[in-house]
């Protein structure tokens, strides 16, 4: 044959190859499904980054789709929610009613803020929480695996 056999893809780096190694592990432990929506929620890693790390672990379509799906729906809740809070003030501004019309005690804008802060706050507790748990989830023998070649 003309085309020499398919080699395995090897990683660049040591470093590399141990997180490969490590994630696999706690993909192995934990489910392929947990562990991407753990990435997904977790603020420490970059998005483009933990798909390029997945893709030399064991993770199959399903799971990875759909951990992807679940894991970013409530940063996808937080910038739905902020467009519409920003949308339904520059709306109000705009038209000039925003003093317009019966507020009652507590204007409209202050409780729109309220719910932005407090959406991003939750959002910011789960990514910590998320990031906890992937870490102690990759701790585990983290050192063994730098030689894995994947397929």
């Amino acid at each position: 044959s003309d085309h020499p056999r398919r080699r395995p893809h090897r990683l660049p780096s040591p470093i590399v190859r141990g997180k490969v190694a490590a994630l696999d592990r706690a993909i192995a432990k934990e489910g392929a499904l947990s562990i991407v929506v753990l990435l997904r929620l977790s603020p420490a890693m970059p998005l483009v980054l933990a798909s390029a790390l997945l893709a030399f672990t064991q993770v199959s379509l399903g799971p990875y789709t759909a951990g992807t799906v679940v894991g970013l729906l409530p940063f996808s809740a937080v910038y739905c929610y902020a467009g519409a809070a920003g949308a339904e003030v520059a709306a109000d501004a705009a038209s000039g009613a925003a003093g317009a019309h019966e507020e009652g005690p507590v204007p409209r804008w202050l409780i729109l803020g309220a719910g932005v802060i407090a959406t991003l706050l939750a959002t910011w507790k789960v990514g910590r929480v998320a990031g906890a748990a992937l870490d102690a989830a990759t701790e585990e023998r983290e050192g063994e695996g730098d030689q894995v070649e994947l397929r």
